[in-house]
Formats: structure tokens, C-alpha cells, sequence
């Protein structure tokens, strides 16, 4: 009898930006076009709290903000049934200003604890890919997540994100020069000025 995985959560842990990337090399149907993808969207550094709604302007004191992130989503291949094989894959793209960490995972069952395929993070192309191994064959109606870790570069400005499921997102990075940076004086290392902070009060 087959089983219905309900839900297959894939976490991208933690890898050393030094790692060397990771290609995943497939043999299977190529189901990119057929998986359903969904709520597609950029979390913060710890994984829980959404960059979205009213959270869409960023200031900094650098002309690139780059900020740990985890790109995150849905995928739902119910539609195929019971006809998953091995070696099926698909892949997921990441906009432009995300950044990949390069990985390979294991994708577990739940509840058995099969390893049904394995999840490569590849930092070079881009790209997401779900490769499914022999034991899919014993299930149906799969569905799952991703959380990948990555790196979200900012430009000073409009930065516009389409995703893959089609929905759109803007953040607004603002650059601000430090207004501090300009009365330091090389060699010391305390220092004590006034400057306008536009607030009500003088900063210092």
C-alpha cells in the first residue's frame, strides 16, 4: 500500500562559504514544469520572521548590503499521483540578488525516516534541485518545503525580486554615508564628536 507524504520539510544547514560547489547530476523525468511551487519568500537570518508587507526598506552605512537570509517555499507534486521515479527531478531558480550556500542534503521521510532523495544547493548556477531516489516509488501525492541559506545582496535603491511561482517583492535599500567615519583619524581608536542626526536631539 502506498503512503501519502503529508509534508517533507528540507532544511539547508550551515556550510563554510569556502565549501566548493555542489552539481547535482540527474538521470530521471525533469519535472520542473509540472511541480507547483508556493509561497515563495525571503526570511531573516534566524528563519522565521518573513522580509515582506510593510518590511521593505533596508538602511545601511555600505553601498552593497549583504545579510544571511533563507530563501523559502512550498512545492506540491500531487498532481503526478503514485508515478514518482527514481531519478525524477526538479529544480527551483533563485532571483538575481540571492545567493546560494553550496550544499548537498538528505530528503527524509517524516515518519519513516527513508531517505527518499537527496537536495542540492549549487552557489554557481543558482539553482535548487530535488532528486528522488528508489524509495519515492512506495509513495504518493508528495508535497514539500525548502529553506535554503543564502546571501541577500542589496544595491542601493529599487531592488525587485520575481519568484519563481510568479509573485513579486521590492526592498529599498537606502545608503548612508556614517557621519562618523568622517572625523576619524587614523591611528586612534577613541574619538568624540557632534554631528546632526536629524532627530531632535544632538547624537554623539
Amino acid at each position: 500500500m502506498k503512503k501519502q507524504i503529508n509534508y517533507i520539510t528540507l532544511m539547508i544547514l550551515f556550510l563554510s562559504l569556502f565549501m566548493p560547489s555542489i552539481s547535482a547530476f540527474a538521470t530521471g523525468r525533469d519535472l520542473t514544469n509540472q511541480v507547483t511551487l508556493s509561497d515563495i519568500i525571503i526570511k531573516d537570518s534566524s528563519g522565521s520572521k518573513p522580509l515582506s508587507g510593510t518590511n521593505n526598506t533596508q538602511t545601511g552605512t555600505t553601498k552593497t548590503l549583504n545579510a544571511k537570509v533563507f530563501f523559502t517555499g512550498k512545492y506540491d507534486l500531487s498532481s503526478l499521483g503514485a508515478t514518482l521515479a527514481s531519478g525524477d527531478y526538479f529544480t527551483v531558480s533563485v532571483p538575481e540578488y540571492i545567493h546560494l550556500v553550496s550544499g548537498s542534503y538528505p530528503l527524509i521521510h517524516p515518519e519513516t525516516n527513508i531517505q527518499l532523495g537527496t537536495m542540492v544547493s549549487d552557489s554557481d548556477t543558482g539553482k535548487i534541485t530535488v532528486t528522488f531516489n528508489e524509495n519515492i516509488e512506495q509513495e504518493a501525492n508528495v508535497k514539500g518545503a525548502f529553506s535554503a541559506e543564502s546571501t541577500l545582496s542589496l544595491q542601493e535603491g529599487s531592488n525587485q525580486f520575481t519568484f519563481p511561482d510568479g509573485s513579486t517583492y521590492e526592498v529599498v535599500y537606502n545608503y548612508v554615508e556614517n557621519p562618523l567615519d568622517a572625523y576619524k583619524i587614523i591611528g586612534e581608536s577613541i574619538f568624540k564628536v557632534g554631528y546632526n542626526s536629524n532627530e531632535e536631539t544632538l547624537g554623539w
